[in-house]
């Protein structure tokens, strides 16, 4: 699933609780903590390196990879990876241009 449909997806799903104008971005939905852990994901980062890096327990980090998941709508580990690259790949587009 690509960031537009997941973005649509989740667009559709919180309807309700926004203007028809108004920009849903579905990362205002996590914590600082979870986007720092999204971040170190997406750069291919395994659960034992960011918990060192972050000095917090491999256990936490898995749950907030978890959380996240379940954030975002996204089933396992692989979507939420899929989904962080792609993002950081296409960060790293825009900074080249």
């Amino acid at each position: 699933m690509g960031l537009q449909s997941l973005q649509a997806k989740l667009r559709q799903r919180h309807k309700h609780e926004m203007g028809e104008d108004e920009k849903y971005n579905i990362f205002e939905q996590l914590t600082p903590r979870q986007m720092q852990v999204f971040k170190l994901v997406g750069d291919g980062k395994t659960s034992g390196e960011i918990a060192e890096r972050l000095c917090i327990t491999e256990k936490t980090v898995q749950n907030h990879r978890s959380n996240i998941a379940a954030v975002l709508d996204l089933e396992g580990y692989g979507s939420l990876y899929y989904l962080a690259a792609q993002i950081r790949l296409k960060k790293q587009d825009n900074e080249n241009t």
